[in-house]
Parts: C-alpha cells; sequence; structure tokens
C-alpha cells in the first residue's frame, strides 16, 4: 500500500510541477470567475482546509484516540495534493495579482516539502538504519579475524577485503547523515509555508466575496 500510494501521489505532484508553467501556452482570465472555476476554487481551498486534521489529531489526545492516525495521514497527503491542484487549474494560469502568484509559489514549496518530508527523507532513514546495522555486522566479523590473527573467516572474507567494504560503508553512513542534515529544515518549512499560505487564503477569499463573485450574478 505504501509503495502503491507514493506511486499516485507521485504522479500528482509530477502533474502539478507540470501545470504551473501552463501559462506559457495558455492563459483564461475569466476563468477563475466562471461558475466552473469558482467550484475548483472552492474545492481547492475546502481540500486545503482538511489537510489540518492531521497535525489536530497528532497534538490532541482525544482525538488521536477516536481515529486511525494512519487513515488521517493518507488523507493528508492526499488533500495536500488534490488540493494545490485544483488550484491551479482554479486559476486559469492567470497570474497577475500578487497574492495569487505567492499563493502558487507556497503551494509549491508545500506540495514539494511535503513529499520530501513522506516518502524521501523516510526512506533515507530506512536506508541509513541499514547502513548502520550493516557496518556493526562488518566491524564486529573485522574485530573477530583481528582477535584470531588469521586471513580468513567463516564468511570467507579476507581482513583487507572487509576493511574496504567497512571503509565503503561509512562513506555512505557520512553521505547520508550529512543529507539527512541538509533536509532537517523541511518541517519548519512546510509549517511556516502552510500558516503562510493559509492567511493569503483567507485574502483571497474575503477578496473574491468583497469585490463579487460574477459566477452569482
Amino acid at each position: 500500500m505504501r509503495e502503491h500510494e507514493r506511486l499516485i501521489v507521485g504522479g500528482l505532484v509530477s502533474l502539478l510541477l507540470i501545470l504551473t508553467p501552463g501559462f506559457l501556452i495558455h492563459v483564461d482570465p475569466r476563468f477563475a470567475g466562471s461558475l466552473a472555476g469558482g467550484a475548483l476554487g472552492i474545492a481547492a481551498a475546502v481540500m486545503m482546509i482538511a489537510t489540518i486534521a492531521y497535525p489536530l489529531f497528532k497534538r490532541i489526545e482525544w482525538l488521536r484516540r477516536r481515529a486511525s492516525m494512519r487513515v488521517v495521514l493518507q488523507v493528508h497527503v492526499i488533500a495536500g495534493v488534490l488540493g494545490p491542484l485544483l488550484a491551479m487549474l482554479h486559476s486559469g494560469h492567470k497570474f497577475e495579482s500578487p497574492i495569487g502568484i505567492a499563493m502558487i509559489v507556497l503551494i509549491l514549496v508545500l506540495v514539494i516539502s511535503g513529499f520530501v518530508g513522506r516518502y524521501y527523507m523516510n526512506q533515507l532513514s530506512t536506508e541509513l538504519r541499514g547502513d548502520q546495522a550493516a557496518l556493526g555486522r562488518l566491524q564486529a566479523a573485522y574485530a573477530g579475524l583481528q582477535d584470531m590473527s588469521t586471513t580468513g573467516s567463516a564468511a570467507g572474507a579476507s581482513p583487507t577485503e572487509l576493511a574496504g567494504a567497512i571503509v565503503d560503508i561509512e562513506q555512505a553512513i557520512v553521505a547520508q547523515q550529512a543529507l539527512k542534515r541538509a533536509f532537517a529544515i523541511w518541517m519548519d518549512i512546510h509549517i511556516v509555508a502552510t500558516l503562510a499560505l493559509f492567511l493569503l487564503l483567507g485574502l483571497h477569499v474575503w477578496s473574491a466575496v468583497y469585490f463579487g463573485l460574477r459566477w452569482l450574478g
């Protein structure tokens, strides 16, 4: 299921990134204010608001006991990708408003940081734990050879081969740890971008209502 989910979400993220520069070939200045555009905008806003459920369920024990966190997380991930995708369609690629442009930028930051945190960071952590366990086994085998002052082992590897394998895996671990530190700020970026996006979303909805919803007319 995890791999299936990653393929689906990865496909949606790719579609979002493909649609983003669509203004180069297609712009519809009136679509966002039309009935179809308005419906897409409302659906996008609902999806984005739905993403709040996960942090609430995660931090409030009363809610956490009444739902499967795995299901809530899946809803958070899917809504967090579908919402921006619908928002991009809602815009009609009319990137003229400063608020609209800022929202598009924040949407991309949110989706990319969320994807990195959900899948890439978890995979990196799993690989790092596996390499650290393998390093421990290699170091134990090498220490055993040194204690026995022999040139072979039960596994058929020589001390030189074991030493080379240890060096290789140590270098891989160092690189993985450096990469993990570099991406460690993804959650901070994700949270700040979320708060900023909801602020701009509120302003966007207010301005749309204040200046009139054309499709209601």
